[in-house]
């Protein structure tokens, strides 16, 4: 039967695999990107301690920066592609900027080579949602001064975060980190995705439970650099190849879902240039605003009959900026695999149809 559901499970063949090498020159592995981040900031000095982040965000990324002593300058994102808006940092004064945070977000490029025009500080790119964005024909993350990616949020994984840089060398500071345990840094509960447990426990309890409030509750934690366990690294070693060799067959299923997508009550995501291109690991659209009200009704009626979407950064710290606020107010994150048929897609996007006819 198959499953949809943004969540993967995790191979238990992976845990055993016999490299835990990512290929990637000057990377430096941890549990977590806030984990990460954490550790870059404390080794880098900026200009300023204020930098600007994208106001549609997910909020973890602002406690990492208050807990380095950074101030995080929010900044409104276009409607059309989700990323941060230019013309709103052109009417800024950057001169007292530290730094400029860009996101791909659901893996939508930002076109940092625009940016780099009128911006000439320092830019992090958040590249968590995006192996296999490109950006002018350019994959994403080699045009900024920091790049981020996930270990865990296009391949099974518990958690686990890359920082790169091409220009810095980190070793000396990256090795003196603590190294992760076998779940250190990683929830608990993780290991309920594991291939060897059945799927019907995890989602009986997920069907039958409300949807979490969707509130910007910062815990001012304390963040520490901890490299990545070997698990983690075994696991995205393990998973890396399967992804490159899925990415053609989930641009083909990306096609079915847009075919189908009614433009009634959906707007889709546009990218800016030809040859830009989305990453595709997940598929995301948002609801027209006169119905954006109904998003959350949605998201639950549909867990109830068994298909699992997310409210992406429903939580996001938009401080009222309008397109920000909305956008977490409407998107929705459709589970996408490479393994899906025309048949099963037809399925979704009925029910998902049926299901919102019956909220209107």
């Amino acid at each position: 039967m198959t499953r949809f559901d943004v969540l993967d499970s995790i191979p238990l063949k992976g845990l055993f695999s016999s490299s835990s090498e990512i290929s990637l020159p000057s990377s430096y592995a941890f549990v977590s990107i806030c984990s990460a981040m954490a550790f870059l900031f404390r080794q880098i000095s900026l200009s300023h301690r204020r930098v600007i982040v994208p106001a549609f965000i997910c909020p973890v990324v602002l406690e990492v920066m208050e807990s380095c002593n950074i101030e995080p300058v929010l900044v409104d994102v276009n409607l059309e592609d989700y990323q941060i808006s230019f013309q709103a940092l052109r009417a800024m004064d950057l001169s007292k900027i530290g730094g400029i945070w860009v996101s791909h977000t659901l893996g939508m490029p930002t076109d940092v080579e625009a940016l780099r025009h009128f911006y000439k500080g320092i830019i992090f790119e958040d590249c968590a949602h995006g192996w296999g964005t490109q950006s002018k024909g350019r994959p994403i993350g080699t045009q900024g001064d920091f790049s981020f990616l996930s270990l865990y949020k296009q391949t099974p994984n518990f958690s686990g975060g890359l920082l790169w840089s091409a220009k810095h060398d980190f070793q000396a500071a990256y090795t003196d980190c603590p190294e992760a345990t076998f779940i250190t840094g990683e929830k608990w509960g993780a290991l309920m995705r594991l291939s060897i447990f059945p799927h019907w426990p995890l989602d009986f309890l997920r069907r039958h439970t409300p949807l979490p409030p969707a509130k910007d509750k910062r815990s001012h934690a304390s963040f520490e650099a901890i490299r990545a366990s070997n698990v983690i690294k075994r696991l995205f070693a393990y998973g890396y190849p399967t992804l490159e060799k899925n990415r053609s067959k989930l641009r083909e299923v990306a096609r079915w879902y847009e075919a189908l997508s009614d433009n009634r009550y959906f707007i889709l995501p546009q990218l800016s240039h030809a040859n830009d291109r989305a990453s595709n690991f997940r598929w995301h659209m948002r609801l027209k605003p006169d119905i954006s009200h109904l998003r959350d009704p949605l998201c639950f009626e549909l867990r109830r009959q068994g298909i699992f979407v997310d409210r992406l950064w429903a939580n996001a710290p938009h401080n009222n900026h309008p397109h920000a606020k909305l956008l977490s107010q409407s998107i929705l994150n459709l589970p996408i695999k490479p393994e899906y048929t025309q048949s099963d897609v037809r399925f979704l996007f009925s029910t998902l149809q049926s299901t919102l006819q019956k909220l209107l």
